[in-house]
Parts: structure tokens; sequence; C-alpha cells
């Protein structure tokens, strides 16, 4: 049987040999914007208690956009930030931002403005708590609820059994004699 010689008129056809190297860098930009597109910019919800998690969320957003400036990163996180009580404090951090040289754009000022804004976090958990302990009263509770609620928000305002205000404001929330 002869063998007939194969004429490819379609020369888009041909397959030239690719290197695997070659194929993982031409899919990479396709990736990224797949990747960002399924990373949305975080958003502060006003629950200070999980700060951690929108810290992270803060984080993986910058990671996958290639955001990599300490300035634009602290910048943008306190843009997301939009409550009556930190108002004064982040515009004050805003303006210490733009302050800052270039050249002092550097990781750590990243890892100073998320400590800071750690302490800032804790400060209003502890303020929110403290404000919710004076309010709290007994009305409508059993003994062992009450005690149970004043517990919770007397931790999280960082109060001790031993303190005297701590004792003042459980007195204060009963309201029947035990």
């Amino acid at each position: 049987m002869p063998v007939q010689p194969y004429v490819n008129r379609y020369n888009i056809l041909n397959i030239e040999e690719t290197n695997n190297e070659e194929s993982t860098n031409k899919e990479a930009p396709l990736m990224k914007r797949v990747k960002e597109a399924k990373t949305p910019i975080p958003i502060f919800n006003n629950k200070w208690e999980q700060i951690d998690n929108f810290i992270r969320q803060n984080e993986e957003y910058y990671h996958v956009r290639g955001i990599t400036s300490s300035n634009t990163k602290a910048t943008t996180t306190l843009s997301l930030i939009k409550t009556p009580g930190t108002m004064q404090w982040n515009n004050e951090l805003k303006k210490w931002l733009k302050e800052i040289p270039d050249e002092y754009d550097i990781p750590i000022l990243w890892d100073l403005f998320l400590q800071e804004f750690k302490i800032k976090a804790k400060d209003i958990q502890q303020t929110n708590a403290l404000t919710k302990l004076n309010d709290l009263k007994m009305e409508g509770f059993g003994v062992k609820t009450y005690i149970d609620k004043f517990k919770k928000l007397a931790e999280q305002a960082g109060l001790t059994t031993t303190n005297l205000d701590t004792t003042y404001l459980f007195m204060k929330g009963l309201t029947t004699p035990v």
C-alpha cells in the first residue's frame, strides 16, 4: 500500500511544541485576574472583637492585588473604618501617614500600624463593655443570668473581681435584693 504524503493546507493547524514553563507564565495573569475578582475589598462591620479576622482579610486582599506599600495598606485600611468613635484617631493617623517620606515606607511601618490598630480595637472593646456594664440591670433576669452577663462584660472591660469599681457596678445593676 503506497503511503500518500500529507499536505497541511491549513498552516494555522500546525502546533509548535511549548515549554511548560512558558504556558504557566501565560496563564498566570488570567489566574491572577480570577483571584482578584474573587477577593473583594474587606468590609469593616464595626465588630471590634473580630479585628484579627478583618486584618487577615486585608492582608489577603493586599497580597492578591500585589500591594506592598505599607503606607498604602495602612491608608486603605483606615479608609474602610468609618465609625463615629474612631474618626479623630483615624484622621490623625492618615495625616501622620501622609507626612512619612517614601524612603520610610518599609514593612515595619505596616507592622507598627497593625499594632496601633489592635490597641485601638482593644480600647474600643473595653469602652463598649464598660458602657454596657454601666447600663446593665438585673430586671427580667434571674440572679444566675445577671451574674453570667456581668462576668462576661467585666472580663471584656478588663475589670477584676478585686476592683472596687467592679463591685460598685455589680451592686448598681441589682434591682431586687439578693
